[in-house]
């Protein structure tokens, strides 16, 4: 976002789940481009950079597009990363190395020049698998890339989809205060949450010196609801987060659900006609099924 004189006075960063599904045949919703305009650096996930895609991130303007490596054959799914060319975005890399005992999460990341001083994007996506200990595996990898590669006051942004952000209790208090919050479900049974929450990623992070703070707006970040707050066994759902370095010191960030609102016939008829195979997502891939993050980050002042 430029100023009158030119300047980008705000970095604006949009991170969105596009539900995709690793289908390199699955279009995107029509009306996406409408609500991807007036950022400067878009970070999508769950997505598949094919010829539809691709043209829609071109018809915007001036971008330039990165993405993740792909695994070859059957359903994969990818990271993209568009930058204002006025960014002067320079790909850093594009997958993590492999791993044998522990599948790689999506990863990619992409270096631009904001007013004075380089920034690091980092756009991540924890797979979805069927154990939280794996998924919290996948994301001390995440982990361990930033610690490999960090040096001191690297401005550092991470953002994607970690698939299991649920939250409960006081966001601000450590693990450890809030642990017995996770422990168990609310018929008493051991809680797969002990293994892997928003919580446990706040940890993680704060390990390589980065911090996680709550987005809110309008609150959780997946699962589609007319009936007002969803939770998973009470936590709130924050599967889609930002994770900054401590050399950022101003950021703001909000979760939108405008596009299902401005499109709720479409986003009904889906609900009503679920997808084959008991239990599956009922919204079509290629339609967004997460919030959309809007970040916001301004270099030369502190928020209130």
């Amino acid at each position: 976002m430029n100023d009158e004189g030119g300047k980008m006075s705000k970095l604006r960063i949009c991170n969105w789940n596009l539900n995709m599904g690793g289908d390199n045949k699955i279009n995107i919703a029509p009306f996406i481009k409408d609500y991807l305009r007036n950022y400067d650096v878009l970070v999508l996930d769950e997505i598949v950079a094919n010829e539809k895609l691709l043209e829609t991130i071109l018809d915007l303007g001036e971008f330039d597009i990165y993405e993740s490596m792909r695994d070859s054959g059957g359903y994969a799914n990818q990271i993209l990363i568009a930058t204002k060319k006025e960014l002067k975005g320079k790909l850093v890399t594009d997958h993590l190395n492999d791993d044998v005992k522990v599948k790689n999460p999506n990863l990619l990341e992409v270096r631009i020049r904001y007013g004075d001083e380089i920034y690091r994007v980092i756009g991540v996506r924890i797979l979805s698998l069927s154990e939280r200990e794996l998924q919290k595996s996948q994301c001390e990898k995440i982990i361990s890339y930033i610690r490999e590669t960090m040096k001191a006051d690297d401005r550092i942004i991470v953002s994607g989809d970690f698939n299991c952000g649920q939250l409960k209790g006081d966001s601000s208090k450590t693990y450890e205060e809030v642990k017995d919050l996770y422990e168990c479900t609310s018929n008493g049974q051991r809680s797969s949450l002990v293994d892997y929450n928003w919580h446990i990623i706040k940890e993680l992070f704060a390990s390589v010196g980065m911090k996680l703070t709550e987005t809110n707006g309008e609150n959780k970040s997946w699962g589609i609801s007319w009936k007002g707050n969803i939770t998973y066994d009470g936590a709130k759902i924050k599967n889609d987060l930002v994770i900054v370095s401590e050399a950022i010191k101003a950021l703001k960030s909000e979760y939108s659900w405008d596009f299902v609102r401005d499109h709720e016939e479409i986003y009904l008829e889906m609900a009503k006609q679920k997808r084959s195979g008991s239990g599956k997502n009922s919204i079509l891939h290629g339609y967004p099924d997460h919030a959309r993050l809007s970040i916001e980050v301004n270099q030369d002042k502190k928020y209130e």
